[in-house]
Protein backbone atom coordinates (compact mmCIF):
# COMPACT_ATOMS: atom_id res chain seq x y z
CA UNK A 1 0.00 0.00 0.00
CA UNK A 2 0.69 3.49 -0.55
CA UNK A 3 1.96 5.38 2.81
CA UNK A 4 -0.15 8.45 0.87
CA UNK A 5 -3.81 6.25 0.75
CA UNK A 6 -3.19 5.35 4.23
CA UNK A 7 -3.07 9.02 5.07
CA UNK A 8 -5.74 9.97 3.06
CA UNK A 9 -8.05 7.04 4.54
CA UNK A 10 -6.91 8.00 8.50
CA UNK A 11 -7.37 11.56 7.65
CA UNK A 12 -11.65 10.75 6.61
CA UNK A 13 -11.36 8.45 9.96
CA UNK A 14 -9.82 11.72 11.38
CA UNK A 15 -12.62 13.99 10.62
CA UNK A 16 -15.47 11.30 11.29
CA UNK A 17 -14.11 10.92 14.87
CA UNK A 18 -16.24 12.60 17.27
CA UNK A 19 -14.11 13.12 20.56
CA UNK A 20 -11.69 15.77 20.66
CA UNK A 21 -8.44 14.15 21.99
CA UNK A 22 -8.84 11.27 19.55
CA UNK A 23 -8.74 13.84 16.59
CA UNK A 24 -5.54 15.42 17.93
CA UNK A 25 -3.70 12.10 18.79
CA UNK A 26 -4.83 10.04 15.20
CA UNK A 27 -3.25 13.57 13.68
CA UNK A 28 -0.23 13.66 15.40
CA UNK A 29 -0.03 10.14 14.49
CA UNK A 30 -0.98 10.67 10.74
CA UNK A 31 1.27 13.97 10.37
CA UNK A 32 4.78 11.86 11.60
CA UNK A 33 3.70 8.79 9.31
CA UNK A 34 3.25 11.04 6.37
CA UNK A 35 6.78 12.38 7.42
CA UNK A 36 8.43 8.83 8.20
CA UNK A 37 7.15 6.84 5.37
CA UNK A 38 5.01 3.31 5.08
CA UNK A 39 8.12 1.81 8.09
CA UNK A 40 6.23 4.20 10.33
CA UNK A 41 3.00 2.01 9.55
CA UNK A 42 4.43 -1.35 9.60
CA UNK A 43 5.85 -0.41 13.16
CA UNK A 44 2.20 1.67 14.29
CA UNK A 45 0.85 -2.23 13.26
CA UNK A 46 3.12 -3.73 15.64
CA UNK A 47 1.90 -1.91 18.41
CA UNK A 48 5.74 0.11 19.27
CA UNK A 49 5.35 2.53 22.22
CA UNK A 50 5.24 6.11 21.70
CA UNK A 51 8.77 6.14 23.89
CA UNK A 52 10.16 4.20 20.85
CA UNK A 53 9.88 7.26 18.15
CA UNK A 54 11.71 10.05 21.28
CA UNK A 55 15.26 10.46 20.34
CA UNK A 56 17.47 11.00 23.19
CA UNK A 57 18.89 14.39 24.16
CA UNK A 58 21.35 15.34 26.85
CA UNK A 59 19.96 17.37 29.44
CA UNK A 60 20.41 20.91 29.08
CA UNK A 61 21.48 21.53 32.54
CA UNK A 62 23.53 18.87 34.27
CA UNK A 63 22.59 18.02 38.08
CA UNK A 64 23.72 20.39 40.28
CA UNK A 65 23.22 23.46 38.06
CA UNK A 66 20.09 24.04 38.75
CA UNK A 67 17.77 23.85 41.60
CA UNK A 68 13.82 23.74 41.42
CA UNK A 69 10.93 25.33 42.92
CA UNK A 70 7.44 25.67 43.47
CA UNK A 71 5.58 29.09 43.37
CA UNK A 72 2.96 27.85 45.61
CA UNK A 73 1.05 30.76 46.74
CA UNK A 74 -1.30 30.67 49.52
CA UNK A 75 -4.36 28.68 48.57
CA UNK A 76 -6.83 31.41 50.62
CA UNK A 77 -4.98 34.26 48.92
CA UNK A 78 -5.21 33.01 45.55
CA UNK A 79 -8.79 32.01 45.73
CA UNK A 80 -9.63 35.65 46.61
CA UNK A 81 -7.86 36.48 43.47
CA UNK A 82 -9.58 34.11 41.32
CA UNK A 83 -12.54 35.77 42.38
CA UNK A 84 -11.51 39.37 42.17
CA UNK A 85 -10.49 38.64 38.57
CA UNK A 86 -13.52 36.18 37.88
CA UNK A 87 -15.78 39.58 38.85
CA UNK A 88 -13.42 41.83 36.27
CA UNK A 89 -13.72 39.70 33.44
CA UNK A 90 -17.72 40.01 34.41
CA UNK A 91 -17.18 43.97 34.35
CA UNK A 92 -15.48 43.91 31.28
CA UNK A 93 -17.78 41.57 28.82
CA UNK A 94 -17.45 37.72 29.54
CA UNK A 95 -20.73 37.15 29.26
CA UNK A 96 -21.03 39.17 25.68
CA UNK A 97 -17.71 36.91 24.65
CA UNK A 98 -19.67 34.01 25.92
CA UNK A 99 -22.94 34.79 23.90
CA UNK A 100 -20.70 34.83 21.01
CA UNK A 101 -19.33 31.88 21.08
CA UNK A 102 -22.27 30.12 22.27
CA UNK A 103 -24.29 30.92 19.05
CA UNK A 104 -21.86 30.15 17.19
CA UNK A 105 -23.07 26.31 17.63
CA UNK A 106 -19.84 25.19 18.60
CA UNK A 107 -19.53 21.88 20.08
CA UNK A 108 -19.72 21.56 23.86
CA UNK A 109 -16.71 19.55 23.89
CA UNK A 110 -14.14 21.68 22.24
CA UNK A 111 -11.61 23.47 24.16
CA UNK A 112 -12.97 26.47 24.00
CA UNK A 113 -16.34 25.59 25.34
CA UNK A 114 -15.05 23.98 28.14
CA UNK A 115 -12.92 27.13 29.15
CA UNK A 116 -13.58 28.00 32.76
CA UNK A 117 -17.04 29.68 32.97
CA UNK A 118 -18.05 28.62 29.22
CA UNK A 119 -20.11 25.53 30.74
CA UNK A 120 -21.90 27.73 33.12
CA UNK A 121 -22.63 30.59 30.38
CA UNK A 122 -23.74 27.99 28.17
CA UNK A 123 -26.21 26.42 30.90
CA UNK A 124 -27.57 29.61 31.55
CA UNK A 125 -28.07 31.25 27.44
CA UNK A 126 -30.11 27.74 27.62
CA UNK A 127 -32.23 28.45 30.68
CA UNK A 128 -31.15 25.51 32.42
CA UNK A 129 -29.62 28.65 35.70
CA UNK A 130 -29.73 32.07 36.37
CA UNK A 131 -26.47 34.22 35.98
CA UNK A 132 -25.79 34.47 39.52
CA UNK A 133 -25.39 30.37 39.05
CA UNK A 134 -23.24 30.73 36.01
CA UNK A 135 -20.86 33.06 37.92
CA UNK A 136 -20.87 30.56 40.34
CA UNK A 137 -20.37 28.03 38.91
CA UNK A 138 -17.32 29.56 36.36
CA UNK A 139 -15.36 30.69 40.01
CA UNK A 140 -15.81 27.30 41.61
CA UNK A 141 -14.34 25.25 38.48
CA UNK A 142 -11.39 28.04 38.57
CA UNK A 143 -10.65 27.32 41.96
CA UNK A 144 -10.61 23.57 41.07
CA UNK A 145 -8.65 23.89 38.22
CA UNK A 146 -6.17 25.98 40.47
CA UNK A 147 -6.14 22.87 43.13
CA UNK A 148 -5.48 20.14 40.85
CA UNK A 149 -2.66 22.18 39.79
CA UNK A 150 -1.54 22.38 43.54
CA UNK A 151 -1.75 18.44 43.70
CA UNK A 152 -0.26 18.15 39.88
CA UNK A 153 3.06 19.76 41.57
CA UNK A 154 3.08 18.31 44.70
CA UNK A 155 3.37 14.84 42.70
CA UNK A 156 5.36 16.15 40.30
CA UNK A 157 8.05 17.25 42.20
CA UNK A 158 7.94 16.03 45.47
CA UNK A 159 11.18 17.49 46.69
CA UNK A 160 11.09 20.73 45.35
CA UNK A 161 10.90 23.59 48.24
CA UNK A 162 7.29 25.16 48.28
CA UNK A 163 7.47 29.28 48.21
CA UNK A 164 4.13 30.37 49.00
CA UNK A 165 5.02 34.02 48.99
CA UNK A 166 3.14 36.14 46.15
CA UNK A 167 5.72 39.35 46.27
CA UNK A 168 8.43 38.93 43.60
CA UNK A 169 10.91 40.32 46.25
CA UNK A 170 10.16 37.46 49.28
CA UNK A 171 10.42 35.07 46.49
CA UNK A 172 13.78 35.73 45.58
CA UNK A 173 14.45 36.67 49.59
CA UNK A 174 13.49 32.85 50.01
CA UNK A 175 15.01 31.55 46.50
CA UNK A 176 18.30 32.66 47.07
CA UNK A 177 19.50 31.45 50.14
CA UNK A 178 18.19 27.95 48.87
CA UNK A 179 20.25 27.81 45.72
CA UNK A 180 23.17 29.26 47.74
CA UNK A 181 22.87 26.50 49.65
CA UNK A 182 22.31 23.73 47.51
CA UNK A 183 25.29 25.14 45.60
CA UNK A 184 27.40 24.97 48.42
CA UNK A 185 26.09 21.37 49.24
CA UNK A 186 27.17 20.14 45.70
CA UNK A 187 30.60 21.95 46.26
CA UNK A 188 31.06 20.01 49.07
CA UNK A 189 29.97 16.84 47.24
CA UNK A 190 32.98 17.04 44.72
CA UNK A 191 35.72 17.80 46.88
Amino acid sequence: RCPRSVCFISIIKVQMCTHISIRHTTARSLLRGAQSGPAYFFKLRRQVPISHFHTPAPPFLKAGEWMGVALTPRRQELYARIEKRFDAMLETGAPDEARVLYERGLARDLPVMRAHGMPGFCDYFEGKCTLEAAVIRGKRDTRRYAKRQFTWIAHQFPTWPRIPADDTNRRVGIIVPLYNTAIDEADLGDG
